[in-house]
């Protein structure tokens, strides 16, 4: 029986199969289950915590109840801390989403030097776009890779528009300077929601979303680096 060849792996390759890791417990393939595990396991416990609360108050006189209710610990318990969870682990995952970007490039400056450095890039297209729609079309342009940018930028610039609503507006609406656009997101998302003028997150779908997002992206980024530039570089020792 005849096999094939075998497969020529080279040190490009492998660190991009390490970076995106999905038979190993690193990467960017578990760092998101790990992520979106722990919001599932945390929701979990606090639902559990919040029943017990209200289970010792069910046969509590009514001024007692409201008084115990009152109770920053317990106010925060039934009332916060979900919000608070879920609005820093959407920041959070944005941030990881650009952070894993920059360092794909900094792998990529390192294996192909005979393409444009991202920064050198920006510079050249005198950058005026947000940072992270010109990462996305560096790959596109720069190498080579069929990307739909577009589409990838439209999914993740809806992300980025809640992001800076709840960073630099407190996530208050009214005073942010994309007041429509973040209106138009939340009619058209079940999972976002808004009280008076305060932007909330009521589901853990909406983070899952971006989660999945970020994985995929990834997913379909290295794999298009490796059908491209393996076969351009030198082998592994």
């Amino acid at each position: 029986m005849k096999l094939g060849k075998p497969r020529i792996t080279t040190q490009f390759t492998s660190e991009l199969e390490a970076f995106n890791a999905t038979d190993h417990y690193s990467g960017v393939y578990f760092d998101i289950y790990r992520f979106k595990q722990f919001l599932i396991d945390f929701e979990n416990q606090l639902s559990k915590t919040n029943e017990k609360i209200m289970a010792e108050l069910k046969n509590e006189e009514l001024d007692v109840k409201i008084s115990m209710l009152r109770q920053p610990h317990i106010d925060n318990s039934i009332n916060h801390f979900l919000d608070i969870l879920r609005s820093n682990s959407m920041i959070t995952i944005y941030a990881y989403l650009e952070a894993k970007l920059f360092e794909l490039t900094n792998l990529i400056k390192e294996h192909l030097p005979q393409k444009l450095t991202l920064q050198v890039y920006i510079k050249q297209k005198n950058r005026k776009k947000p940072k992270i729609v010109m990462m996305l079309s560096y790959f596109e342009e720069e190498l080579e890779l069929e990307l739909d940018s577009k589409k990838e930028i439209g999914k993740i610039e809806d992300f980025r528009f809640i992001r800076e609503c709840i960073i630099h507006c407190n996530a208050d609406i009214s005073i942010s300077n994309d007041k429509i656009k973040i209106e138009q997101i939340i009619k058209k998302l079940p999972e976002l929601d808004r009280n008076y003028n305060i932007l909330s997150i009521n589901s853990n779908d909406y983070i899952f979303k971006l989660a999945d997002l970020t994985r995929n992206l990834f997913n379909g980024l290295t794999s298009k680096l490796i059908i491209k530039y393996n076969s351009t570089q030198k082998p592994s020792p």
